[in-house]
Order: structure tokens, then C-alpha cells, then sequence
């Protein structure tokens, strides 16, 4: 390995030839990921960019070449961004909005909820006439299911199966047999679950 001398700023190496394929590279892999799709590779590229540089303030030339450096760092870097995306989509309330969506700064119900914004977010329109008529069959259904039957369906609208289970103090076999029967009665009157 030569002996190269480390910069007196990190943010120089960005200009790097081997630092800026590392970049291009990783985000052309990031731009084809479907959590990416949407979003422009040079947006991607910057981001990574960023990333990069964080991590080329610890580059030493005396451990490793600045081509194997960058690479990993390109990559380390995807990784984290490509986490964090992922981690953002199972949030709720996080949806891509086309840029062209104009936002009001009185933003009343109708338009919150009109088709043109439920298209640009990748959303359709809810029909909450038929969300309030669901919900008033779920309530009949629940006092005329027997106690136990209409706690597990209760615990199993709030939780996952297991933390029904331990919330219940059943096994995981019983609430799967509850399950079952929920599913036979909800059959019988014609319900989706």
C-alpha cells in the first residue's frame, strides 16, 4: 500500500474518481429498489453523497485505499438510507405526494379527501359511509358473540396474535381455534375480516 497523506479536509475526497463511482454505483442499485422508485437518482445520489462524507472524515490512507474506502462507504451508506426508508413506510401516516399537489393553506375535509390528492399520494378515496356502516356491524357483532369469543376479537383488532395471547392468557392454539370460530361467525352474516 502507498503512503498517501490524509487530506487536511475529508469533504475534498468527494471528488475523488473512485469515491464518485462508489456513489453513482450504489445509487443506481438504490433508484431500482421499489422503495426508491419514486424518487430521482440524483436525489438518491445527493443523499448518499452526504452519507459518504460523514464517513470519510475516519478515512485513513495508511489502512486502506481510497477506491476499497469509498466503496464500502458507498455501500454502508445505501444500507443505512435504504433502513431508514423502510423504516419511514411502515409509519402510518408517511405517503409520497407529487410535487405538482398543490397545498392549500385552508385545507377543508373536501378537500383533503378528493380524489385528485388520493391519486397523487398512490391512495383511493375512502367511502366513510361505508367505513361507519362496518363499524356499526362490528359492534352488533361483538355483543352478540359470546364474552370470551368478543374479547379475543377485541385484543386481536388492537395487537398481534401472540401479544393477544399473552394479553388473553391463552396459548397460541387456543386463539388460533377463536379465530376460527370468529371467522365461521363472521361467514355466516356475511362480514370481511
Amino acid at each position: 500500500m502507498s503512503k498517501q497523506s490524509k487530506p487536511a479536509n475529508p469533504s475534498d475526497l468527494l471528488t475523488h474518481p473512485a469515491v464518485v463511482h462508489a456513489i453513482k454505483q450504489n445509487a443506481r442499485r438504490l433508484s431500482k429498489i421499489r422503495l426508491f422508485r419514486r424518487v430521482a437518482r440524483e436525489d438518491i445520489a445527493a443523499d448518499l453523497r452526504l452519507e459518504v462524507a460523514i464517513r470519510l472524515q475516519v478515512f485513513d490512507p495508511a489502512l486502506s485505499s481510497i477506491g476499497t474506502f469509498a466503496s464500502k462507504a458507498a455501500h454502508n451508506g445505501a444500507i443505512s438510507m435504504l433502513r431508514t426508508r423502510a423504516a419511514e413506510s411502515r409509519r402510518a401516516e408517511w405517503t409520497t405526494v407529487s410535487i405538482e399537489c398543490v397545498v392549500s393553506s385552508q385545507a377543508s375535509a373536501d378537500w383533503v379527501f378528493s380524489d385528485a390528492l388520493a391519486r397523487a399520494g398512490g391512495r383511493t378515496q375512502r367511502d366513510f359511509t361505508a367505513d361507519i356502516e362496518r363499524e356499526d356491524t362490528v359492534r352488533a357483532l361483538l355483543r352478540a358473540l359470546p364474552p370470551k369469543l368478543a374479547e379475543v376479537a377485541v385484543a386481536l383488532s388492537d395487537c398481534s396474535p401472540n401479544a393477544a395471547c399473552v394479553r388473553l392468557g391463552m396459548s397460541y392454539r387456543q386463539c388460533c381455534h377463536a379465530v376460527a370460530l370468529l371467522r365461521a361467525v363472521c361467514d355466516q352474516r356475511k362480514i370481511s375480516t
